[in-house]
């Protein structure tokens, strides 16, 4: 047989086939590399200053900036492993807080700027607009909750619900919008040369007070006050309880996946609608998985 005659033997046998398979998965794969190479090299994490208090919080600011909302976790201060842990998970929760902003500004544009109307107007006569204002304000003509309701009326429309939809519609609207706003308002009075308290508007933010404390590595990061009397016991001390905290970020996390689904299918028409649903579908999972830690925190005293 001629070579013309064997290569054309060879090119319809099955092991000729197979061979050409090989060559183009290899092909394929050496082109996902390079490409998944290039966007990587593209999208090389940035870098952010943390060697100051105001250098950190100017940080947060490019973090929102950029799109890098998850890495605000790395503000704050870890002293185990565990809460590490807990805070990369709160800090991929919170990119997800922006991704779901993103989706209002595209999908709800016309619900946004009348939410933001409202709130310059409510500015304009006095009222607290600032996401630390709002959280300790009460509404116009609230009065308190007679003290033989129990919290089940969180979910009847109750004046406390009406506060906790605020600041969901808040959160919806603009979640960083104090961060962005932090160069003019936020200042720092030194505590001592590793540690800063953090004043808005001249005074301390409720409810316990933020510090921020020097790290070994020079970097400044918030300090979250587990240690401080009322929480220290509620505070998790173990991996376990760790985890229960965790349950507890991830159950948000998919709330926020759920309600991006939710706005871009068209089945909300305004923020009291997603903050309704958003409130709906974390309370319950939420008072389960405390119950849980609670059950865990008892534990503790078991011989």
């Amino acid at each position: 047989m001629s070579d013309a005659g064997e290569t054309a033997h060879d090119a319809g046998s099955p092991g000729s086939a197979w061979g050409s398979v090989v060559i183009i998965g290899v092909i394929a794969l050496v082109t996902a590399a390079v490409a998944i190479g290039a966007v990587l090299i593209r999208e090389k994490p940035y870098s952010y200053d943390l060697s100051t208090p105001e250098r950190a919080f100017a940080s947060a600011r490019l973090m929102i900036e950029r799109g890098d909302a998850d890495r605000l976790g790395d503000l704050i201060e870890a002293t185990n492993e565990d809460e590490r842990r807990l805070y990369r998970q709160l800090g991929i929760t919170l990119g997800r807080l922006q991704d779901l902003a993103i989706t209002v500004r595209e999908e709800m544009p016309e619900e946004l700027a009348r939410y933001q109307k409202d709130l310059a107007d409510a500015a304009a006569r006095g009222e607290p607009v600032s996401f630390f204002e709002r959280i300790g304000a009460r509404r116009r003509g609230e009065r308190q909750r007679p003290p033989d309701q129990g919290g089940a009326e969180m979910f009847r429309g109750s004046p406390v619900r009406g506060r906790i939809n605020d600041v969901l519609q808040g959160m919806l609207a603009d979640p960083y919008a104090w961060i962005e706003s932090s160069e003019e308002r936020l200042s720092f009075a030194e505590m001592d040369e590793d540690m800063v308290a953090l004043l808005w508007d001249g005074q301390m933010i409720p409810p316990l007070g933020w510090v921020m404390r020097r790290q070994s590595d020079g970097r400044w990061q918030i300090v979250i006050p587990l240690d401080a009397p009322g929480i220290r016991d509620a505070a998790p001390q173990n991996e376990g309880e760790f985890l229960i905290w965790g349950s507890l970020i991830a159950s948000l996390d998919n709330v926020l996946v759920e309600l991006d689904d939710e706005i871009r299918a068209g089945r909300h028409s305004t923020f009291e609608s997603v903050s309704d649903s958003m409130f709906e579908k974390v309370a319950i999972p939420a008072v389960m998985i405390m119950y849980a830690y609670g059950q865990a925190v008892e534990a503790r005293e078991e011989p």
